[in-house]
């Protein structure tokens, strides 16, 4: 079971995006812990409901697509999420256990994680979601939650 949460705001100080070495055509791609809540769902993208929660499809400007899907399985307490995330100098906005789903094509298919997130207002970055704590499934999840 990871737990980022634990990290956050201590060994993780540094909330800005990372450029990777993952190039085309000299765009260098920039991967994120924590999301501003500034940035989520900027630019066009479609969007449906369906059987693996809301999803949404992103088209990038070389026309390659990858759809996220996200469920909603149950809203933690912020006292949970505060607890969570012990070193992050701000106090949890929001928590969700949810259920993420990505799909670029090919005969994999969907790949799932399940984890609880919080909204906090971070400092240099403003209201982002953070990763806290993930589980091997939903069920693991949810029994967790139960125990709090």
């Amino acid at each position: 079971m990871a737990s980022p949460g634990d990290y956050i705001g201590s060994e993780i100080r540094n909330f800005q995006p990372i450029t990777t070495e993952w190039c085309n055509n000299g765009d260098c791609r920039k991967i994120t812990l924590v999301n501003s809540l500034k940035t989520c769902a900027s630019g066009e993208f479609e969007k449906e409901l369906s059987d693996h929660g809301v999803s949404v499809k992103i088209t990038d400007k070389n026309g390659v697509s990858v759809s996220t899907a996200y469920y909603l399985l149950k809203a933690v307490n912020t006292k949970t999420c505060n607890r969570l995330a012990p070193h992050i100098k701000s106090k949890c906005k929001s928590s969700y256990l949810l259920r993420v789903g990505d799909y670029s094509g090919g005969s994999m298919g969907w790949y799932f994680s399940t984890g609880i997130y919080g909204v906090f207002d971070l400092p240099g970055v403003g209201l982002s979601m953070v990763p806290l704590r993930f589980f091997p499934n939903d069920n693991e999840g949810l029994n967790f939650l139960e125990e709090q």
